[in-house]
């Protein structure tokens, strides 16, 4: 009896210490799991702290281009006809300053407009007009500022002419004797012609019309003196009679 009861106390005291012992184990990995996480969570804000509070390093944008200039052998040239009004000063002939009001238009062959797409690309208008004003600028000290209140013929065929040779070039025309306008005074022939002389490449120009604008105290000085010359007429004629 003695004996029994003494084998099943150790049995208790066996199943007891195994409890305890399980126990602990138990608690032992809750406090490893725990612990384990803790140290994860810590790090990973740490990294991100740190990553907030770093500089923003540069980096490399690749980006597909919206578009792209065409080039003489993609790019497919139409005709193209343009109307274009000017407005500048100049001066004339007896060193006074005017504004001319010029209106023209001019027209461009396909293979031409590429040759001056190709040299100015989207610019070519710019261009094109920057010429025309050089040049009228030049053709401006030719005429007095009574011929420009006259709005002398002369003048109009000037512009043109300077328009002509600045825009279209001095290359003769194929077959210019049969155009209206004629050729080109002085022009040189087709087959001998140079990139230089072939002007902006325009085929052909019309100088719709053209105004002068004259200060108006220019105009009351210019009335002025034409009253003065009108009066002393007749009193030039008696003296040259006498």
């Amino acid at each position: 009896m003695e004996t029994r009861t003494r084998t099943q106390y150790y049995r208790r005291r066996s199943t007891r210490v195994k409890c305890i012992v399980a126990v602990v184990i138990l608690i032992v990995l809750v406090v490893i799991v725990v612990t384990v996480v803790a140290v994860t969570v810590t790090n990973a804000n740490r990294r991100a702290e740190s990553t907030a509070t770093q500089a923003p390093q540069p980096g490399v944008t690749t980006r597909k281009a919206l578009s792209t200039e065409p080039t003489p052998t993609t790019f497919v040239a139409p005709s193209k006809t343009e109307n274009v009004t000017l407005s500048f000063p100049v001066f004339t002939r007896d060193r006074l300053e005017v504004v001319l009001n010029v209106s023209f238009q001019y027209h461009i062959s396909p293979e031409n407009f590429q040759q001056l797409y190709a040299i100015y690309g989207s610019g070519y208008g710019w261009a094109l007009e920057s010429s025309a004003v050089d040049e009228l600028k030049g053709v401006g000290p030719e005429f007095s500022v009574r011929e420009y209140a006259a709005d002398d013929q002369d003048i109009k065929r000037a512009l043109y002419d300077g328009l002509r040779r600045r825009l279209e070039g001095t290359c003769c025309k194929p077959s210019c004797e049969t155009l209206p306008e004629g050729c080109l005074e002085d022009c040189v022939l087709p087959t001998q012609c140079t990139d230089q002389q072939r002007g902006l490449y325009v085929d052909a120009v019309i100088l719709w019309s053209y105004a002068a604008e004259i200060p108006g105290f220019v105009l009351d000085r210019l009335r002025e003196i034409t009253a003065y010359e009108v009066s002393s007429r007749p009193l030039y004629t008696n003296n040259a009679f006498q």
